[in-house]
């Protein structure tokens, strides 16, 4: 090939080359005032794992709630728990009484049945020397001390409900036959709770052996006729019904497991309980200040930040991705209580899920 020809090839070939590299170079330059990609749909509305760093338990969240049905007033009094020896002396004495006259008996006996245990026990000295025995592991300088004083002194306040009962005949099986009459007469607080027992008492010989009651054999049992009742009464949307739910189906069961969502994984039982807690919360329950889990932790640990109990579980309770999941279960629970829609729920019966044990006996 003669020079002017090679010459001719060579200069094609470097051409060639420019044109692509400037190819090159224009497209990445377009690329690059492309406007960014967006996020997924199912991100936009979230933020990162740090922002947890910012959030605090002492700023309030306003949610609308529904109005929580009226108790009676019998119901507000049990409550209370003022003046519960003159109540039980009341409710005792009646030649009748009503389906939730009994229910409210039931309860106060077995609320009380450990009174007995106390029978000439200086009972205010114990609680005060225990409290001073607190006090000495507080330190003067902790911000929250006086709270967590104050914290103690509220719970320990629900010791004068038992007051008067050291002398009161109380046993199971009479617990269990006002109960059993209650539901008969058609109350539901006293159905979920008859449940309760029931589903518990082959269990009972364990209650002072843990390691023997969370064996498989020995895990207690839930038969479908008690579910579906169960299912039907807590339509009722009362807060009793409710707490004997999150109990039931915040335990692991030796026959069913709980599965949620279209692909059917295990619940987090402990986000299953907690979402029927919540639920028991915007039914009326107790979940302010007061609450039991909120004084036990404020002056145990010094979580004293919280001002319900929605925030103290989300907060101290919960990690992040275990709140996630107490939010959904609690939007799915709704839908079971106000439409009898358990629809995202599976009670698939077998042996529980792998690594969940949770134990929640009755009170």
């Amino acid at each position: 090939m003669n020079k002017p020809a090679i010459g001719l090839v060579f200069a094609i070939a470097v051409l060639a080359a420019a044109v692509s590299l400037r190819g090159t170079k224009d497209e990445g330059g377009s690329a690059a005032k492309k406007a960014p990609t967006a996020p997924d749909s199912h991100l936009s509305d979230r933020r990162s794992p740090e922002s947890v760093l910012a959030i605090s338990p002492a700023v309030r969240t306003v949610r609308a709630v529904a109005k929580p049905p009226q108790r009676s007033p019998l119901m507000e009094e049990y409550a209370s728990k003022q003046n519960r020896k003159a109540l039980y002396d009341r409710l005792s004495s009646l030649p009748t009484r009503t389906a939730e006259e009994t229910y409210v008996l039931a309860e106060i006996l077995n609320t009380c049945r450990h009174a007995v245990a106390y029978r000439g026990e200086p009972v205010d000295g114990i609680i005060a020397a225990e409290k001073n025995r607190a006090l000495a592991g507080i330190s003067p300088k902790d911000p929250m001390r006086d709270r967590r004083i104050a914290a103690f002194d509220s719970m320990y306040a629900g010791n004068a409900v038992c007051k008067g009962f050291r002398d009161v005949p109380i046993t199971k099986e009479g617990i269990h036959e006002l109960m059993s009459a209650a539901a008969q007469a058609g109350d539901p607080k006293a159905q979920a709770r008859l449940i309760e027992l029931d589903i518990w008492a082959p269990a009972a010989k364990f209650e002072n052996d843990p390691v023997q009651m969370v064996r498989h054999e020995n895990l207690p049992m839930m038969s479908e006729s008690q579910l579906a009742t169960l299912q039907q009464l807590v339509a009722t949307n009362d807060p009793a019904v409710l707490m004997v739910a999150a109990r039931l189906f915040g335990s692991t069961m030796g026959d069913v497991q709980i599965q949620a969502g279209p692909d059917e994984r295990a619940v987090d039982v402990r986000a299953f309980y907690d979402a029927w807690l919540l639920a028991a919360c915007d039914a009326g329950a107790e979940c302010g200040p007061t609450n039991e889990t909120i004084l036990g932790g404020c002056f145990a640990m010094a979580n004293c930040e919280a001002g319900n109990l929605r925030d103290y579980l989300f907060f101290y309770m919960n990690s992040p991705q275990q709140s996630q999941l107490v939010a959904e279960y609690q939007a799915q629970v709704q839908r079971a209580i106000q439409a009898r829609d358990w629809g995202y729920f599976t009670f698939r019966r077998g042996p529980p899920a792998v690594g969940s044990m949770a134990m929640r006996p009755p009170p």
